[in-house]
């Protein structure tokens, strides 16, 4: 088992009969944790990246026959849950956030990918990847399925590209084994279907899948689909806060969230000039996103900075490699003091390996991604605070224009959300 620069971390085995336990791995050190590295992921990234998905199977044995047929874009966890942190790092390496799960097709399959499903619930219902389930035919796995017939390769291939979402999977999963024309089955699958549904945030994918449970339900009957379409959405949770609840926030919640955001921001703001420091060839994309969103450097030891970089750039050319020299005379000459910015200045190894790699634009993205979330998050608490010190008897159509501006920053800082191909421990760990 090796870690992301192909160095041995661990070994692993997989019981070549029907014993237990089915996967066994090195004992846990400093170095491996099962439950955050990935079999075969040093040799995927760059498929992974090449191709925008990513597709995780169950076993050793999966991944190695997926390689050795050329679909190199296959990784494996390691007999354990798929975690968060194990979809973390697929996500560095595919812009469009696309995972496939391909488990094996038997009960303990199927339960493995329901547990990995519950597992990154969170970050799957908010959008931030995008799952599909494969379950292969026959109950076959993918090592398996690639041996059974000669253009076994070709067929993979297109499954994948044909996988269900996983919002769908889920839905079909419920069906199997009922008969809908039984009472107590359709009652059992339609409270399934509003606890799925329930969970859906997004009003567009929730009026989707009421239509799509309602055409399910009313088994092809078209005079019945309005009947329970109207049934289905009158049973559902609003997806939106109680006005009681929208006039009496929890201060401290959104205290936290402002904090994590502004720890998030003084990262992605540091690693934003990292790579325009240290990468000269991603400058002018840098300089030109910054002058087109119109984002500036919030924190002021990096406004500094970025001023002082201008300067000196002014001066000479933009992609000259020993700018970090040139900015470090700047600061004798100034008197300023460079302490703060040592670490932008003077790399550490991990941080080498981290800016030196393919997935720099991935990086450039999300940190810009960010610093313009934090714009909005800003504005939609100043928005929200004027709102809330307007008396409505008073000046009714400015409370209210101040609710509709929180509103809309708020979607709008949610779709970035959705956009942003790290989530906010990616870029602490780069």
């Amino acid at each position: 088992i090796l870690d992301l620069q192909g160095r041995v971390i661990g070994f692993g085995g997989r019981s070549l009969g029907e014993e237990l336990p089915k996967y066994l791995n090195s004992p846990e050190t400093t170095l491996f944790n099962k439950g955050h590295t990935l079999f075969a992921l040093d040799k995927a990234k760059k498929s992974i990246q090449s191709l925008d998905k990513a597709v995780v199977v169950e076993g050793y044995f999966d991944v190695i026959s997926l390689h050795s047929v050329g679909i190199t874009n296959a990784v494996a966890s390691l007999g354990t849950a798929f975690s968060k942190t194990q979809l973390n790092q697929l996500l560095r390496y595919t812009d469009s956030k696309q995972v496939i799960f391909n488990f094996d097709a038997d009960g303990a399959g199927i339960k493995a990918t329901q547990k990995a499903i519950s597992e990154i619930e969170s970050l799957v219902y908010s959008g931030q990847v995008q799952l599909r389930v494969l379950n292969l035919p026959d109950g076959k796995d993918a090592d398996e399925f690639l041996k059974s017939h000669a253009n076994a390769v070709e067929n993979y291939q297109q499954l994948i590209e044909n996988a269900p979402l996983w919002f769908d999977w889920q839905i079909q999963q419920l069906l199997i084994d009922k008969d809908l024309k039984q009472a107590d089955h359709f009652q059992e699958v339609a409270q399934a279907m509003l606890k799925l549904l329930n969970n859906l945030n997004d009003s567009n994918k929730r009026t989707y899948y009421i239509s799509y449970c309602a055409e399910i339900l009313s088994q092809g009957d078209t005079r019945s689909l309005p009947l329970y379409t109207k049934n289905l959405q009158k049973q559902l949770r609003q997806p939106r806060l109680s006005k009681d609840a929208a006039n009496k926030p929890n201060y401290k919640v959104l205290k936290m969230a402002e904090k994590s955001e502004d720890n998030l921001l003084e990262q992605a703001e540091k690693l934003l000039l990292i790579i325009y420091l240290h990468r000269p060839e991603y400058r002018q994309k840098i300089f030109d996103t910054l002058a087109e969103k119109e984002l500036v450097f919030s924190l002021e030891k990096y406004r500094i900075l970025w001023q002082i970089i201008l300067e000196v750039e002014r001066q000479n050319n933009r992609n000259n490699e020993p700018l970090i020299s040139l900015l470090q005379e700047k600061y004798l000459q100034l008197s300023l003091s460079n302490k703060q910015c040592n670490e932008i200045f003077n790399l550490s190894e991990n941080r080498q390996e981290d800016i030196n790699c393919d997935r720099v634009p991935l990086l450039i993205n999300s940190a810009l991604i960010s610093m313009e979330k934090a714009r909005l998050e800003k504005y939609s608490r100043y928005c929200y605070q004027k709102h809330k010190s307007i008396n409505p008897n008073i000046d009714f159509k400015n409370k209210d224009y101040y609710l509709q501006e929180y509103i809309i920053s708020r979607e709008k800082s949610k779709t970035l959300d959705s956009s942003r191909s790290f989530s906010q421990l990616d870029i602490y760990q780069s």
